[in-house]
């Protein structure tokens, strides 16, 4: 068997192991018509074990074979079109503005300190709806005309639309740390 499993195993011997698996299939029913043509059961029972155990698992084998390797083509190719697509994705999304979706990173002190203080304030349930509304509005106020950027957006809450508006390059660092400063006030 492991002769047969290397000849039907051979990648560079494509067309080898297709003459091998057609000589096996006409071995196999030349000796399935023999076995029925023999009046001596002896050897029809010969020529028709030999067509059941050797023809038939040779066959099996490689037909088990050429569907393994034309499933991991399959899987290889899908897994190669999935890496360009993301490859596409990303190489697109360089140097270009970012979508509503996706989230914008912020670097500045003043404002990890503001969504530090909001956070924390609104664990400790320090704000009340009035205080969330007033702080809205200065922020819109902080915005001014850029406001109307946000006109599209649908915002899931009042802190999901504050959030979003902190996020704005239109606020400066004196603007943040106004904004704390009533963030605080409220608070207190």
């Amino acid at each position: 068997m492991p002769l047969i499993q290397y000849i039907l195993t051979k990648e560079k011997k494509g067309v080898l192991n297709m003459k091998f698996f057609i000589f096996t299939v006409i071995l196999g029913l030349i000796s399935l018509v023999t076995s029925a043509m023999v009046e001596a059961f002896i050897y029809k029972a010969m020529f028709f074990m030999f067509s059941a155990f050797v023809c038939l698992p040779i066959c099996f084998n490689y037909l088990m074979n050429v569907t393994m390797k034309t499933l991991k083509d399959t899987k290889k190719s899908e897994d190669i079109s999935k890496l360009k697509d993301e490859c596409k994705k990303t190489s697109k999304n360089k140097g270009v503005k970012q979508s509503k979706n996706e989230t914008k990173i912020v670097n500045n002190e003043q404002y990890k300190s503001l969504v530090e203080f909001l956070k924390f304030s609104m664990q400790k349930k320090l704000l009340n709806r009035q205080d969330i509304l007033k702080f809205k509005k200065e922020i819109n106020s902080r915005l001014g005309e850029y406001k109307d950027n946000y006109y599209g957006f649908e915002f899931q809450n009042d802190l999901h639309e504050i959030y979003t508006k902190l996020k704005s390059s239109h606020l400066s660092s004196n603007d943040y740390e106004e904004l704390l400063k009533s963030l605080e006030s409220y608070v207190v």
